[in-house]
């Protein structure tokens, strides 16, 4: 009889034990980030990234039915200068949380 293709000896994560390890990870990144002195730019990049989340979502913005009609003929050079400042800031923001000496790209990238 064929053996499985699958190799026993790996581990397999059952998707709450997975979720649990990602959280005690960002735990610990973010205590880390803290302990730094880094707190205040941490929150401020979260809130950079969740307005971005509800930039883009044409049903979260304060348009009338006839303005979501006119999207596709809209100038849009105000808003993508708005979002390229933004893109700015993140990165600084980034640089400043992640020092050279102390980067740890796997957690950061769960983060973002």
């Amino acid at each position: 009889m064929a053996k499985d293709a699958r190799d026993d000896t790996q581990p397999r994560f059952v998707p709450e034990v997975r979720s649990e390890l990602l959280r005690s990870q960002l735990r610990r990144w973010t205590d880390q980030v803290a302990a730094a002195g880094k707190a205040a730019e941490l929150f401020e990049l979260e809130m950079w990234l969740r307005s971005f989340d509800r930039f883009f979502h044409v049903g979260a913005q304060p348009l009338s039915d006839s303005e979501t009609r006119a999207l596709a003929l809209r100038n849009w050079s105000e808003e993508l200068r708005l979002v390229d400042n933004a893109l700015l800031r993140v990165v600084q923001l980034s640089r400043s949380i992640l020092s050279e000496e102390r980067i740890d790209l796997t957690r950061f990238d769960r983060y973002v």
